[in-house]
Order: structure tokens, then C-alpha cells, then sequence
């Protein structure tokens, strides 16, 4: 299939030109035809070849000009890029499943689906800038940028020696607390943040920020929840649960972990129904129980484990559970709560694309995910599970979740549950 590569180049050129001449309004409609053309062509090329292999070659075109935009003081239209280029594949995996096409949405429609009170974080990393898009309903997207820092020195803690990730759980919270802090005027106009992440910040401890003014817990006044793209919440919207009024707990599979086996009794008592425990939750079995997409909770307490590419993993009585296998299925689940550790870790590649469970169990069906992106103390994991299911309902997770923080006591370390976080629906 043609890919017009001499129209694409000389596009840009043109686009670089006007730029460096500094005729705005000539190359923004210059950049916004190179993305018409990268688009048109991208439609040609599906079915020929992998489109990830388009992908890679010609997102690049679309980061030139989103950092135009930026550059140029244009967040709207910046915004719109960003979201285009943000879990491609996954949204259109969405749209196959429900067979609907949704086109672009602008700013005024995901502005309306805003709900009250609510502030809406799009972020953008592009050394040796960062940048932060924000808006809500009653707001007009305001632009944020802030350099790069160097890392932070003071990343040293007590127990650094038994907890070798500690270090890398410090430095991400920093980093991620500087995001906050440029948002310090209008934090408290809201109740709830909803943050588009990009690349490394999935790796970060959401639940560990601070207030910028009271330097407080961000929990104590704050919702907070994560989206894979703005796209994909108008897309999610379109998609149904069913209501079956029944809940999964799986616990302790390995017959090794004392507080897995606590959490999924109480988590149980909770939701009114009969774990699956120990040698019982087998590879066969869990699987069985997924596929058949008869459950609004999915809750799982037990060993989790990343190695780096996709393959996230929950530990079975008979082996190991990874992301992959959950792909094809069709949980529709209100919620799925993945109690372990790395649960959240993902993988990241080409248009901010998603690996590990995040992706998964979204794409599976799930409106929400409860999981985490460090490891989640053995103290705190059951205190915070059975706190967040007593003030559950569907819908109200990312509430559940503040609830359930705040509840935890004051001495408990910030490392020990500080990188929980829902991610999809609030």
C-alpha cells in the first residue's frame, strides 16, 4: 500500500518552515494536514501489514506536532492530539467489541462529560519539558509547563536494605508531586482529579501525593482516578455491565501468605459469598470462573509479579495467571481489584500504548480497576480491602478507595500502600 512518504515529508518540511518563520496560523494548518495525510494512510494500511509497524514509523509525526502546539500556546488543539495518539489500539479494540465507530471528540464534548467538581489532568512528557493540560466542565483547558528537574537527592529511608524498591518508590512520588504542585491555584475549586497519565507516570505512587498547600494527605480531600485516554472513557460509556449481583474472591492460592488468606475471609464476609482459596483456585478453575462473566466484583489477594514486558502476573495454586490470558475474555465486571503486588505495572510502547493487567482487564470488560504499581504491605493490604468494600457501590470506586485510606492509621508508612489507585470508571 502507497504510504505517500514524499507527501509526508515535504508537509513537514513545510510545517518546520513556517514554524521557524514564525507564521503560526500557516503551520498549524501545516501540521494539521500532515496528521490528515498520516491518517488517510493509516486507514489504507490496515489489513496489508501490522499497523504497529506504520505506527512506529510515523507516530513521530504526531509528537512534531503536538509539541508545536504546545510550544505555540495552543492547548486545545494539542489536547486533541494527545488523546488521538493515547491507547490507540486499545480503543479500537473497544470499538470492534461494541461495533461502533466513534468519531473525534472535541473539547466542549469532553468538557460536558465532566461531572461537577471535577478536574480533568492530561499530561504530556517531552524532555526536557513536562506539561500538564488541565479542564473541567466549567473550565477552558489551561496549559502548564515546568522543566524537567534533575532527580531528587533525598530519596534515602529506614528499611532501605529489606525493601530494595524503596528508593524507586520515593524518587517517582517526587517527581509526580511536582505535576501536583503546578496545579495548587485551582485544586480545592474540585473534590475529584481525573489524571491522564503518560509513559513513566503509570509507574508512579498515586496514592502517596500530597497536598500542595497543607501538605497532607491528597486522599483527605480528593478523589482521585486514572484514565487510559479521554477517547476511551466516551467509548466505555457505550458499553454495558451485566448485574448479576454475585462477586469472586480468590485468595491465598499458594498456601503461603497468611494476610491473602485474612483479606479474602473478610472481603468474602463482605460481599456475602464463598471465597476461592488455597490448592482450590487453580489455573482451570479461576479461568472457568472468569469466562463465565457471571460476577460484578472480581476480587484477587495473592502474589503478583512483572517481568518487564507483558507478561504480568497472579499467582495460582498451580501456576501462574498473566494478562495474556485474559485476553478474548469477556468479564464485564463492574469492578476487579487486584490486591498484589505489581499488579499495576505496565509496559508502554508506541502511542502510549498499555501492557500488564491495566490493559487486559479494561479491554476484558471491566469498568474499574483497584491495583497497584509497587508492593502493597501485608499490614495494610487487608485493612484497606475490607474498608474499601464497606463503602462500596458500583460507580463509586474511586470514593471507596479515599474512604479506605483514610482510614488506615496515621503510622502507617505512605510506602506501604501509597501506590494504590483505580483506574477507568470513578
Amino acid at each position: 500500500m502507497t504510504e505517500h512518504p514524499v507527501g509526508l515529508a515535504r508537509l513537514s518540511a513545510r510545517a518546520l518552515f513556517y514554524g521557524q518563520r514564525g507564521d503560526v496560523q500557516a503551520a498549524a494548518q501545516a501540521h494539521r494536514q500532515v496528521i490528515d495525510l498520516v491518517e488517510t494512510n493509516r486507514a489504507a494500511y490496515r489489513g496489508t501489514t501490522p499497523i504497529d509497524t506504520f505506527d512506529r514509523r510515523h507516530n513521530r509525526r504526531f509528537e512534531e506536532a503536538i509539541q508545536f502546539f504546545l510550544d505555540t500556546g495552543q492547548p486545545e488543539a494539542a489536547l486533541e492530539l494527545i488523546d488521538r495518539s493515547r491507547f490507540r489500539s486499545g480503543c479500537e479494540a473497544l470499538e470492534r467489541q461494541l461495533g461502533i465507530q466513534l468519531a473525534p471528540a472535541s473539547i466542549s464534548a469532553w468538557q460536558e462529560q465532566c461531572v461537577p467538581g471535577e478536574l480533568v489532568l492530561a499530561e504530556w512528557l517531552q524532555a526536557p519539558d513536562e506539561w500538564s493540560i488541565s479542564f473541567s466542565r466549567d473550565l477552558d483547558p489551561q496549559l502548564h509547563c515546568f522543566a524537567a528537574a534533575s532527580d531528587p537527592q533525598d530519596t534515602k529511608h529506614s528499611g532501605e536494605g529489606s525493601l530494595p524498591w524503596l528508593p524507586d518508590f520515593e524518587l517517582a512520588r517526587q517527581r509526580l508531586q511536582r505535576l501536583l504542585d503546578a496545579h495548587a491555584e485551582t485544586l480545592d475549586d474540585y473534590r475529584r482529579l481525573r489524571i491522564v497519565p503518560h509513559g513513566q507516570q503509570w509507574r508512579a505512587p498515586w496514592a502517596a501525593l500530597q497536598h500542595p498547600r497543607t501538605g497532607r494527605p491528597l486522599h483527605e480531600s480528593h478523589e482521585l482516578v486514572l484514565s487510559t485516554s479521554l477517547r476511551w472513557d466516551s467509548i466505555h460509556q457505550q458499553s454495558t455491565v451485566g448485574e448479576h449481583g454475585r462477586s469472586l474472591v480468590i485468595g491465598d492460592p499458594g498456601g503461603d501468605e497468611p494476610w491473602a488468606e485474612i483479606e479474602a475471609r473478610q472481603v468474602s464476609e463482605l460481599l456475602d459469598t464463598t471465597p476461592l482459596m488455597g490448592a482450590d483456585a487453580t489455573c482451570a478453575a479461576v479461568r472457568q470462573a472468569l469466562a463465565s462473566h457471571e460476577y460484578d466484583v472480581i476480587h484477587f489477594a495473592g502474589h503478583g509479579s512483572f517481568d518487564g514486558t507483558d507478561q504480568s502476573a497472579l499467582q495460582l495454586a498451580d501456576g501462574r495467571l498473566t494478562a495474556h490470558d485474559l485476553h478474548g475474555l469477556d468479564i464485564r465486571a463492574n469492578l476487579v481489584y487486584l490486591a498484589s503486588c505489581w499488579s499495576a505495572v505496565t509496559r508502554f510502547s508506541v502511542w502510549n500504548e498499555l501492557h500488564g493487567f491495566p490493559r487486559a482487564v479494561l479491554e476484558a470488560g471491566a469498568r474499574s480497576m483497584v491495583a497497584c504499581s509497587f508492593p502493597l504491605s501485608a499490614r495494610a493490604g487487608p485493612l484497606v480491602a475490607s474498608e474499601f468494600y464497606r463503602s462500596y457501590a458500583p460507580g463509586s470506586a474511586a470514593r471507596a478507595l479515599r474512604t479506605a485510606l483514610a482510614s488506615l492509621p496515621a503510622e502507617a508508612p505512605v510506602h506501604s500502600w501509597g501506590s494504590l489507585f483505580v483506574v477507568g470508571d470513578p
